[in-house]
């Protein structure tokens, strides 16, 4: 019970001198919402089993908003179109005893909600560091898988190509994702520029354990 006690009064003396400090401004906000406008480049990947898996590059767009509670806490949200995906070179096949190179590009679309608990810290009368951390969920609205083989053996020389809807119902990649978002972001004047990273919690197919992965650098502007 001491050491509990002790913890506690700790914790509040540490918030008393973040107050005092600057690190910590439970004033009212100027502006209880505030809009923007987010885009970048997604550098994304599969985790878990799929260790043949490289990045590829995307790209996001959309509408932020933030819920401002003080001045230095908020709620970072909006609606984004976010792009993620993965590639294969060169893989090594043999199927039905035909020996084959096999290159293939995932690409995935959805529509995100991030839902983002923010901490922001002032620098100057025009510029702020924020750090968040929150879920997001993501809807696919299409995707697409393109396949290059290219023969060994007997075919020597001959090439397939073939390109499949993901989210048709035939096959068992899943449209809804829910994942984990850190990142953090520099604000001057009505600019920002922000770096995040996600890690995905749902199965990008069924039974498969493996997971999207997402390194994000995104550029901003606030209304």
């Amino acid at each position: 019970m001491k050491k509990m006690i002790a913890g506690v009064a700790g914790l509040v003396m540490a918030m008393g001198v973040q107050a005092q400090t600057g690190l910590w401004d439970s004033g009212k906000p100027a502006q209880p919402v505030t809009f923007g406008v987010r885009a970048g480049m997604n550098v994304a990947t599969v985790g878990g089993d799929e260790d043949d898996a490289k990045s590829k590059i995307g790209f996001f767009g959309g509408l932020g908003v933030d819920f401002n509670i003080v001045n230095s806490l908020s709620i970072n949200s909006g609606l984004f179109f976010t792009q993620k995906g993965c590639k294969t070179d060169d893989i090594d096949m043999d199927i039905e005893g035909y020996p084959m190179d096999a290159n293939a590009r995932f690409t995935m679309n959805f529509i995100e909600l991030p839902v983002y608990l923010s901490y922001r810290l002032p620098l100057n009368l025009e510029s702020s560091l924020q750090a968040f951390f929150g879920p997001y969920f993501d809807y696919g609205v299409y995707g697409k898988a393109t396949a290059d083989v290219k023969f060994k053996g007997e075919l020597h020389g001959e090439k397939v190509s073939q390109s499949m809807d993901l989210f048709d119902d035939d096959y068992d990649f899943k449209r809804f994702h829910v994942g984990l978002g850190l990142g953090a972001a520099y604000t001057w004047s009505r600019f920002s520029v922000g770096l995040s990273y996600q890690w995905g919690m749902t199965e990008v197919v069924a039974d498969a354990e493996s997971y999207w992965n997402n390194f994000n650098i995104s550029v901003g502007y606030n209304f």
